[in-house]
């Protein structure tokens, strides 16, 4: 795009004419295959009109895009359909649910065993589809292997001791346990992302005198999966984090979304695809809360929390009739805290349950949205990823979405900064491969795909806080990916350059 914007440039150059600042911005909206057709058609109407008139401005560029486009009976939107009709209007709203991860927790140590178990067992499964993995036997009989026996087991990692030299990993089955060593530099390195409670296959050697020598980790992972598309040409747009009731809450930036998506503002192009989102995916923490962090209530501008739904509810009851919109919660929502939390306790929001629009679940969700699987988690659980894994950070929380997807569960880590509710299922085990795997939590919009997943780590409203201050955290608010159902491709809209 920036390249077919910068040939236009220099096409208007090259005919005498220059382009005015304001431009770029709108030319940004445009499809790139019709950017120079437009420039073409102003320098046309410049030069037959306004000889004396060597400046390319705002003015003439929509001038001319409607004399090419709206003015033409060839005009059609991304969907197909005259630019006068609201597509996300003719379709019947389509989202089923493939699973809600919510379950009673077990409030006793036993609760714990059981959760471990089950993670266990999970994983284990999962891992035994690998073909790789198809030959792993059980600790105990790893532990009667004759000397120089190479092997694999699965286990669940109950202790890990890094050192600059070497490595130990304590792995445990539902029998045994079994202490092993890396000394290889490419094992140590590989260690840093195993991480304590998660479940890892090793593949070690047996030496004399019990000593078990790792060789190599191999993680759960997911296998590579063709790209899904829906026949529906609708769009879906991701957003979290906005923190309604905090004074930094970014008020105009959001009401620029708000009008974005009624259809008021924005490039034709970009109001061709707001003419096609059908949902819009909140992804947690819609409002501050109190008493979330340090010194939160200096911060706060509404500091009761039904309050802070009710305002919430004033900002979200703008969007369009025809659009759903799903919740989840995040952790500064009113709900339980440790994953997997219940939808959002309706005594504090009870204006978004009664407006059939919305549609209020837990956190993770699972659902189908016109065929394609998309996976919403706010990623509380990023916290402790992006802080333990080296070549990690806040910068780029994509990334730890993808580890996320490497170790097959959303909160691989127990007793860090993720409460986990202990029960007889660990429903946070990532059993199904989603289309669509998408995170909010960290406010820095991120994108990329691993093996054909598309991971989506939403944007905020808010802008930086203290306390993300002094944690070196900078956030990036205001940017809405969309996606396109009938492609899978990703646009991004960021809303502190859209205000017209």
């Amino acid at each position: 795009m920036e390249s077919k914007i910068l040939n236009a440039i220099k096409l208007a150059i090259n005919e005498g004419f220059q382009i005015s600042a304001d431009c770029y911005e709108y030319l940004k909206g445009i499809d790139g295959e019709n950017i120079e057709k437009i420039i073409l058609k102003c320098i046309e109407i410049l030069s037959s009109k306004e000889k004396n008139k060597l400046i390319i401005d705002l003015e003439t560029i929509k001038t001319s895009y409607k004399e090419l486009f709206e003015n033409s009976d060839k005009n059609r939107l991304l969907s197909g359909k005259s630019s006068k009709e609201i597509l996300a209007k003719e379709y019947v709203s389509n989202i089923n649910v493939i699973e809600d991860f919510n379950g009673k927790p077990i409030c006793d140590v036993k609760g714990f065993v059981e959760y471990f178990k089950n993670r266990y067992k999970k994983l284990e499964r999962i891992f035994h589809e690998r073909f790789d993995v198809k030959d792993s036997i059980k600790i105990n009989q790893a532990l009667n292997l004759p000397d120089k026996t190479r092997f694999k087991v699965v286990g669940l990692v109950s202790r890990k001791v890094m050192k600059s030299s070497r490595l130990m990993v304590e792995l445990e089955d539902e029998d045994s346990f079994i202490e092993l060593i890396g000394l290889d530099r490419e094992v140590i390195d590989k260690g840093k992302f195993v991480f304590e409670d998660q479940v890892i296959c090793v593949d070690a050697v047996k030496y004399t005198n019990n000593l078990f020598v790792i060789k190599d980790f191999i993680w759960p992972d997911i296998p590579s999966k063709s790209l899904k598309k829906s026949e529906t040409p609708l769009c879906v747009a991701f957003i979290s984090d906005l923190h309604v009731g905090s004074k930094l809450f970014n008020k105009i930036l959001f009401e620029r979304f708000i009008q974005w998506i009624n259809l008021k503002i924005g490039p034709p192009e970009l109001r061709n695809i707001a003419s096609r989102v059908k949902y819009v995916i909140i992804n947690g923490d819609l409002v501050d809360g109190i008493g979330i962090y340090p010194d939160q209530i200096n911060e706060l501008e509404i500091t009761d929390i039904s309050e802070q739904y009710a305002e919430v509810y004033r900002f979200l009851s703008k969007l369009p009739d025809y659009i759903d919109i799903v919740i989840t919660p995040g952790n500064h929502d009113a709900t339980r805290k440790s994953l997997p939390q219940p939808p959002i306790i309706r005594d504090y929001a009870e204006s978004l349950y009664n407006d059939d629009r919305f549609h209020m679940y837990g956190n993770p969700l699972s659902i189908k949205v016109h065929g394609v699987d998309i996976l919403i988690y706010h990623g509380k659980s990023l916290d402790d990823i992006l802080t333990k894994v080296p070549g990690l950070n806040y910068r780029t929380p994509e990334k730890g979405a993808e580890l996320l997807l490497k170790c097959r569960h959303l909160a691989p880590i127990y007793g860090a900064s993720t409460p986990l509710a202990p029960m007889d299922e660990d429903k946070l085990v990532i059993s199904s491969i989603p289309d669509i795997m998408n995170l909010g939590h960290v406010h820095v919009y991120g994108y990329k795909k691993y093996r054909g997943v598309s991971i989506i780590s939403s944007s905020t409203w808010q802008n930086q806080t203290t306390f993300q201050k002094k944690l070196g955290l900078f956030p990036t608010p205001g940017i809405v990916p969309i996606l396109d159902l009938q492609n899978s491709e990703i646009k991004t809209i960021d809303f502190n350059n859209l205000n017209y």
